[in-house]
């Protein structure tokens, strides 16, 4: 079960490790000052927010598969639980990186959409 958390949490990871090479923060930018962080990250273009809605999306389904088919007994609920787990971290961050309102749905519903059919999926095999 954790072996899936850690997967899906390598994709946001990598996604984000990829995306600050595309767009550095500035040398100056304290990350404890609020106002510098909430200029730097609403400067953003989107494309990095979809950067990380499709990771959200990947990693979402690949810790619930991962979990669900790495379980011995309950693999759907298996799959649930972890998907449930990084559902919470996934909110937390797009709230930390002040998306959009229509984008902090939509990852939601989405990603809630990539954990059932993972779990389903690799329940079923």
């Amino acid at each position: 079960m954790f072996l899936g958390f850690i997967a899906a949490m390598a994709v946001v990871l990598l996604t984000q490790y990829y995306t600050r090479g595309m767009h550095p923060p500035p040398d100056d930018l304290i990350f404890n000052d609020m106002e510098a962080r909430e200029s730097y990250l609403l400067g953003l273009p989107m494309k990095v927010r979809y950067y990380f809605f499709a990771s959200h999306l990947v990693g979402a389904f690949l810790g619930s598969y991962i979990a669900a088919r790495l379980a011995d007994k309950h693999k759907y609920y298996m799959g649930l639980i972890v998907g449930l787990i990084f559902l919470i971290s996934t909110i937390s961050h797009n709230f930390g990186m002040m998306s959009p309102g229509w984008l902090i749905v939509i990852d939601f519903v989405a990603c809630v959409f990539m954990i059932l059919l993972a779990s389903r999926v690799s329940s079923r095999i």
